[in-house]
């Protein structure tokens, strides 16, 4: 990874730990995440299409489609993150939602997107983030069915997503930034779309605080426009993946520190392996 990738990866965690400590303190359903998306989305228009606008109209059939594929399984990791929330089963659900990703990206990056085999060294890293993780799912009971749901979404619009920026570079001959910001502004969009289509089938009584679903949302975007931007100077996305889990620790620093929260000691204990393994993963260029 080059140092810029790397930086805009550690960015994007601490973000992405404070919108989950938004999202803990509200329990939310399928439909503030669909409220958070419509209200987020509204940032990367206005990053977006005053540049790039134009751009959209060179965007072939087979490009948008793909666009709604991603929107979908993006919907598909949100109503899983949701279900998680709402079964009351979190703690050991998420760290779950975020190992089996790194994993699956691991060894599916390579072998759907042509990119190099990781080495063994590399292998080993992914495998003890992969096992941090699991070990602060503790031993409780797990909503199975939820964690598949997300993990399934993760991974399937993390390829699909590097699949399009490959394509805003190469075939626009658009830079790194520019073909993470507009990729963000599709996948936004259509996440909106699929979301407002899911609340017809997913119906829920939830009362939604519009201010904090807007923070959400916002977050939500600019951390993942954030690694987009970073997918993009990658040659293999599955190391800004897992470089993404330092979200984990640094949520549970600030959930000890502006929630009064008490991780246990196994959970600290939990983060060592985590780190031990993006020490091995890391390669700054």
């Amino acid at each position: 990874m080059s140092l810029l990738a790397l930086g805009l990866t550690v960015l994007s965690a601490f973000l992405h730990a404070g919108w989950n400590l938004l999202g803990k303190r509200q329990q939310p359903g399928f439909r503030f995440f669909v409220h958070a998306t419509l209200l987020g989305s509204i940032l990367p228009a206005l990053l977006v299409l005053p540049w790039q606008g134009r751009v959209l109209l060179a965007l072939s059939t087979s490009t948008w489609a793909w666009v709604g594929a991603t929107g979908l399984l993006q919907c598909l990791y949100l109503a899983g993150l949701a279900g998680a929330y709402r079964s009351g089963h979190m703690a050991q659900g998420y760290p779950l939602i975020r190992a089996l990703p790194v994993l699956m990206l691991a060894g599916l990056v390579p072998l759907l997107l042509g990119a190099g085999w990781p080495p063994p060294r590399d292998w080993l890293g992914f495998a003890l983030v992969a096992a941090g993780l699991l070990m602060l799912s503790g031993g409780g009971k797990v909503s199975w069915h939820w964690v598949l749901l997300a993990a399934a979404g993760t991974t399937g619009y993390t390829l699909i997503d590097a699949l399009l920026l490959t394509r805003f570079q190469q075939d626009l001959g658009l830079s790194a930034f520019a073909a993470g910001w507009l990729c963000l502004l599709l996948q936004s969009v259509a996440t909106a779309l699929w979301g407002v289509a899911g609340t017809l089938v997913w119906r829920e009584k939830q009362a939604i605080s519009m201010g904090a679903a807007a923070t959400t949302g916002t977050m939500m975007f600019l951390t993942y426009g954030l690694v987009l931007c970073a997918f993009a100077l990658v040659s293999n996305v599955a190391y800004v993946v897992a470089f993404r889990q330092l979200s984990i620790p640094l949520g549970m620093l600030m959930a000890a520190l502006l929630l009064d929260e008490r991780p246990a000691r196994a959970h600290w204990y939990a983060v060592a392996p985590l780190l031990v393994g993006l020490w091995l993963l890391l390669r700054v260029v």
